[in-house]
C-alpha cells in the first residue's frame, strides 16, 4: 500500500503542474475576444478598420470577464483546497493568506474591466491581474512544498 504522505506529494506536484501548463497555454493560445478600448489605447494594440469600427459593449465586457475567469480562477481553487488539504501548517498558512490575495486582486480586476479603466499612467486592471497571477504562483509553489515538509515531518 502506498504511503499517504508519498500519494500527497504526487497529487500536490500534479496539480501544481498542470496549473502552470494551463497558464502557459492561456498566455500562448490565440484568444477570439473583443479587445477593450482601453487596452488598444494603453498597450497600441493595432487594429484593422473592420475591429475599429466594431461596437465595444458592456456585454463584450462581461463576456471577456467571464472568459477570464474561466481561463484563471477554476485551476487556482484546485491550489487553493491543495494547500489547505495536502500541506503543512506553514503551507496552509501562506495559502490562507495568498487565497485572500487572490480573490481581492480577482475583484479588483473585474471591477476595473467593468469600469473600463487599465491605462496610463498606471494599468490598474493588468496589475491587478498580475497581482493575482503571483498569488496564484504562490500557491502553486508552496502546494508541493508543503506535501514534501508534511512527508518529512512525519518521518521525525
Amino acid at each position: 500500500m502506498a504511503d499517504p504522505f508519498d500519494a500527497a506529494i504526487v497529487l500536490a506536484f500534479i496539480t501544481s503542474f498542470f496549473w502552470f501548463k494551463t497558464v502557459i497555454q492561456n498566455n500562448l493560445g490565440a484568444s477570439s475576444r473583443k479587445v477593450a478600448p482601453e487596452d488598444v489605447e494603453a498597450f497600441g494594440i493595432e487594429q484593422t478598420e473592420e475591429q475599429k469600427a466594431v461596437e465595444f459593449t458592456t456585454k463584450d465586457r462581461w463576456t471577456n470577464i467571464n472568459g477570464n475567469d474561466r481561463e484563471n480562477v477554476q485551476y487556482t481553487l484546485f491550489l487553493m483546497f491543495g494547500n489547505f488539504f495536502l500541506g503543512n501548517e506553514a503551507a496552509m498558512t501562506v495559502g490562507m493568506y495568498a487565497s485572500i490575495c487572490y480573490v481581492v486582486f480577482r475583484l479588483l480586476h473585474t471591477i476595473f474591466y467593468l469600469k473600463g479603466i487599465n491605462g496610463k499612467p498606471v494599468p490598474l486592471r493588468s496589475l491587478c491581474f498580475g497581482l493575482g497571477q503571483l498569488s496564484a504562483l504562490t500557491l502553486a509553489i508552496m502546494l508541493p512544498v508543503g506535501a514534501v515538509l508534511n512527508k518529512v515531518n512525519s518521518s521525525a
